[in-house]
């Protein structure tokens, strides 16, 4: 990411296109790593969903530095699911790294996203790049993919709800 003002974060913000001729509401994402979040967006909002009820608010971490390059031929789906690794970092470890555009860039994002109906994704690249994306889940909020993938319904988030 460049250097930019707060208020022009370079943030990719994926949401549901309209629907195609079958009724499905999918993007049309060439991107890897777009394609791989949308595809697996319920367990991102499941996973966004556990760390915002034990740590608070934070951003699922994809690290992707083991995939193949854009140019490699033999990059798909299955050579990316295997090799990506996923974690979560709150808030507070985002607030206590060093000062960069990107923690700008984070800290703007957490305090902005509504984490019953968004999540925010860094990607972590091979070439040392790094992308946010701001991820709408409207079809799967993340409430509702971590109690259908965790199989729980009586939780309560230990976070405020922000006054808008």
């Amino acid at each position: 990411m460049s250097e930019q003002d707060d208020s022009q974060a370079d943030v990719d913000k994926l949401t549901a296109a309209p629907p195609d001729e079958a009724g499905r509401n999918v993007p049309d994402l060439k991107d890897p790593y777009e394609r791989f979040i949308w595809e697996n967006r319920q367990k991102f909002g499941a996973l966004s969903w556990s760390g915002l009820l034990r740590y608070g608010r934070g951003i699922v971490l994809m690290d992707t530095r083991n995939w193949p390059s854009k140019d490699d031929q033999d990059i798909n789906e299955e050579t990316a699911s295997r090799e990506a690794q996923l974690g979560y970092l709150p808030e507070g470890r985002v607030a206590a790294l060093s000062q960069t555009p990107q923690k700008k860039d984070a800290i703007r994002l957490l305090q902005r996203y509504n984490p019953r109906e968004e999540i925010i994704v860094n990607v972590l690249r091979a070439d040392g790049g790094g992308s946010f994306f701001q991820v709408a889940l409207t079809d799967c909020p993340p409430p509702e993919a971590y109690r259908k993938l965790m199989g729980r319904e009586n939780f309560q988030p230990k976070w405020k709800e922000q006054d808008t």
